[in-house]
């Protein structure tokens, strides 16, 4: 009825002999000892040399026509957007007030060369 009881230090002595063991292994072995051929997946990335090992087994970034997608996305694309919005709000509005000068100068020199007419027309 008593389970059994493996003492700690047995258990991490196992647990190293087969770690050791499968580093000892050929990629054959591994495949058959993890499901055979269709299960098993070669491992490509054990074997990279990076300055750092903690890469080996990051996502590797999608490319799309040679360029790394990542390097395109903007966290704060939402507030440049609204700024480049009120920006070009503020240059419409500037250029429809010139417009609005534009006119009214305009309207007065119309308004100068009628009087001047008018003047000119009654003598």
């Amino acid at each position: 009825d008593r389970p059994p009881h493996i003492p700690k230090g047995v258990r991490e002595a196992r647990n190293e002999d087969v770690e050791a063991e499968e580093a000892n292994m050929t990629e054959k072995q591994l495949m058959e000892r993890h499901g055979g051929a269709g299960v098993y997946s070669v491992d490509t990335r054990k074997h990279w040399e990076l300055s750092n090992d903690e890469w080996k087994y990051d996502n590797v970034p999608e490319i799309m026509d040679g360029h790394n997608i990542a390097d395109f996305v903007d966290p704060d694309i939402d507030a440049k957007l609204e700024a480049l919005e009120r920006e070009e709000l503020q240059c419409l509005i500037l250029i429809q007030l010139n417009r609005c000068y534009q006119l009214l100068l305009f309207v007065s020199q119309l308004i100068k060369w009628l009087n001047i007419s008018l003047i000119q027309y009654n003598q």
